[in-house]
């Protein structure tokens, strides 16, 4: 996880979420994994409201037995 400023007036700030799955698959030389990054931008519009942005990006690897 990682937090930075958006803007030099301190109106907004962003983050980054990093999230690694990794799982086995019977037979297969190397694991399946799932990699997601996730960033949201935060900033104020008004007194008491907020606009998000969310950006999300995934990458699957599937690894499965071909010796059959």
């Amino acid at each position: 996880m990682y937090f930075f400023d958006v803007d030099a007036e301190g109106q907004g700030f962003g983050s980054c979420w990093l999230i690694k799955k990794t799982m086995p698959f019977p037979g297969a030389s190397e694991d399946s994994v799932w990699d997601a990054i996730h960033v949201v931008i935060t900033n104020n519009e008004a007194q008491n409201k907020a606009k998000y942005k969310v950006t999300t990006t995934v990458f699957l690897t599937l690894n499965q037995n071909t010796d059959k």
